[in-house]
């Protein structure tokens, strides 16, 4: 019980992990002073890896996440519908989350990060949902809509939360501007349940440019 929660770190290359196949990981116990070393072993697994953020795909393991930035007039803050991967120095992009969620979810999470050269200018997230079941739409201003109980805009990312989350296909729209210039690698936007953090999605990663 003594080493009951120290954790033991390993990190290797990606390169050295078999791709499409297995890879073997030996637990071996290890007697410290005064025990016999027959007990039962504890143990739970977790894996983390990174990548360079611009080479990153899209993966669905159990929820879909689509991330798109579409142009927006400046000065009236009209949506296009025009796709983009850049913008001027001061001029305003939609970032657009589409979730395709096939099983109802608990503690279910959303993160998606902005780039570095983008700052988000409005705070309120605007919602809709399209059932699996059917085409009805719904709006998350109706009182009986509002799975996300929790949204929150930073200066780098956008955190929403549900405790319920019903399947379905939830899209998310919030706007941001252009205040830094050069082209930034953007992590990938990503959902999860965040006690069964094996079921998740990730959208692609992207390389999104500020221009003067």
């Amino acid at each position: 019980r003594a080493n009951l929660s120290d954790p033991i770190s390993v990190i290797t290359a990606l390169a050295d992990i078999k791709a499409g196949g297995q890879s073997q990981l030996t637990l071996q116990r290890q007697a410290a002073s005064g025990q016999t070393g027959k007990g039962r072993l504890y143990y739970t697994l977790r894996m983390r890896y990174y990548q360079d953020a611009g080479k990153v795909a899209a993966l669905d393991q159990g929820v879909g996440v689509r991330r798109e930035y579409v142009a927006v007039n400046t000065d009236t803050l009209s949506v296009t519908g025009q796709l983009v991967n850049q913008v001027k120095l001061g001029e305003v992009v939609q970032v657009r989350l589409t979730l395709t969620v096939p099983e109802d979810m608990q503690y279910f999470a959303v993160e998606d990060m902005l780039p570095a050269g983008l700052e988000p200018i409005d705070t309120s997230l605007k919602t809709s949902s399209a059932a699996a079941e059917g085409a009805s739409l719904g709006s998350a201003d109706t009182p009986s809509w509002q799975y996300f109980g929790q949204t929150s805009i930073h200066d780098d990312r956008v955190a929403l939360f549900a405790s319920d989350l019903p399947r379905g296909t939830y899209t998310y729209t919030y706007l941001a501007r252009g205040v830094t210039p050069g082209a930034f690698q953007t992590l990938p936007a990503t959902a999860y349940q965040m006690y069964q953090p094996e079921i998740f999605g990730r959208s692609d990663g992207a390389v999104f440019t500020v221009s003067q």
